[in-house]
C-alpha cells in the first residue's frame, strides 16, 4: 500500500485475499496507514532490568510511544500510525506488572503507553551479560515484517506477524475500533524467541514503525 499526507492524510492499500479490515482488491481509506521513515538519530538509552531467575526483564517504557492497550474511556491507537485514533486491545484482558507468558516472564505496562513502535532504537545495557536467548513480546499492524534485531555484530532477522492473524500468545476475544466498538475478531501479541548465545552489551532494534515491542525479556546461559 502507499499513503499521502496532503488533505490530512489518504491510503491506497491492494489486498491479496479478504482482511477483517479490507477487501479483495482496491482499497482507499480516508487516512495515513504507512509513514515515511523519518531522518535523523534514532533514541540511545541506558536500561535496567528486574532479575527473576535466569531472566532479565528489561525496563523499556521510557522508549514506549504508542498506547495500544486501551479502554473506550481512555482509547488508544494501535494500528493508525498517521491519525490520533484507531483500534487497539481491551485494557480490562490483561494485568499491569510482571506476567507470565508461556512459561516466560514479561514486564507489561498497561496506563499510557504500553509499547514502542520499532525505529532503530538502542538499548545499552549497564554491564555485560552471556545471553542464551532473548524473548520479545510483539505484534504488528497492517500486515506481516522481516526485521532485524542487532546484537552487536550479529544480526537476527524476525518475521512479526500482523496482530490480528493466526493464534497469538497473548491473545484476546476482540478488539476495540476507533468508534470504541467492539469487534470480535481474535487478535494478541506473540513470543518471538532468538537463540543468541553470546556476550551483549548491547540491542539495537529494528526499524519499521508498523512493528510494536511491548516487552524484551533476556534469558541468561
Amino acid at each position: 500500500g502507499i499513503s499521502t499526507e496532503f488533505d490530512g492524510g489518504k491510503s491506497v492499500v491492494y489486498c491479496f485475499k479478504d482482511h477483517e479490515e479490507f477487501v479483495q482488491g482496491l482499497n482507499v481509506v480516508e487516512t495515513c496507514l504507512f509513514k515515511r521513515e523519518e531522518k535523523g538519530t534514532a533514541k540511545t538509552i541506558e536500561i535496567s532490568w528486574i532479575q527473576q531467575e535466569k531472566y532479565c526483564l528489561l525496563d523499556i517504557g521510557d522508549l514506549f510511544n504508542c498506547n495500544g492497550i486501551a479502554s473506550p474511556a481512555d482509547p488508544g491507537n494501535f494500528d493508525n500510525l498517521g491519525g490520533i485514533v484507531g483500534a487497539y486491545l481491551p485494557d480490562d484482558e490483561v494485568t499491569e506488572g510482571i506476567q507470565m507468558v508461556k512459561g516466560i516472564p514479561f514486564h507489561l505496562e498497561i496506563s499510557g503507553f504500553d509499547n514502542l513502535r520499532a525505529a532503530g532504537q538502542t538499548l545499552l545495557l549497564p554491564e555485560t551479560l552471556n545471553v542464551d536467548k532473548i524473548h520479545l513480546l510483539a505484534a504488528a499492524n497492517h500486515g506481516d515484517y522481516d526485521v532485524t534485531l542487532l546484537l552487536g555484530d550479529q544480526s537476527e532477522v524476525v518475521t512479526i506477524e500482523d496482530w490480528c492473524k493466526d493464534t497469538k500468545d497473548l491473545s484476546f476475544e476482540y478488539r476495540y475500533t476507533a468508534s470504541g466498538l467492539r469487534q470480535y475478531i481474535p487478535c494478541g501479541i506473540k513470543i518471538y524467541s532468538l537463540n543468541v548465545a553470546k556476550i551483549i552489551e548491547k540491542l539495537v532494534l529494528p526499524k519499521n514503525l508498523n512493528v510494536h515491542i511491548f516487552a524484551i525479556t533476556l534469558e541468561l546461559k
